[in-house]
C-alpha cells in the first residue's frame, strides 16, 4: 500500500506489483530448468551441495566466475528483447 498514493491508485499498483511477482517467477523458473533440466519423474532434487574438498579462495574464485558468466547471459539476453520490441 505504501506504492499508491491514494486508494484509487492502489488497484494499478497492485495489479504491477502482481504481474512483476508472476515474471520475476517464471524467470526464476526458467533460470533453474537452464541450469537443470527436470526429468519430470518423482520429486524435484536438491540444489544444495556440500563442497568439502576446496578452500575458501577457490570456491569463492568459481562462484565469482559463474555470477560473470550469468550477468553477460542475462545482458545478452536483455538486449535481445529491447531490439525485438523495436
Amino acid at each position: 500500500m505504501s506504492l499508491a498514493a491514494d486508494i484509487a491508485d492502489l488497484a494499478t499498483t497492485g495489479t504491477e506489483v502482481i504481474r512483476l511477482a508472476f515474471r520475476l517467477g517464471v524467470h526464476v523458473d526458467q533460470v533453474s530448468q537452464n541450469l537443470e533440466p527436470r526429468s519430470g519423474t518423482g520429486p524435484p532434487d536438491s540444489w544444495a551441495c556440500v563442497i568439502s574438498d576446496g578452500t575458501e579462495a577457490e570456491v569463492q574464485s568459481e562462484l565469482d566466475a559463474a555470477q560473470a558468466k550469468d550477468v553477460r547471459i542475462l545482458r545478452t539476453g536483455a538486449a535481445n528483447v529491447a531490439n525485438k520490441q523495436r
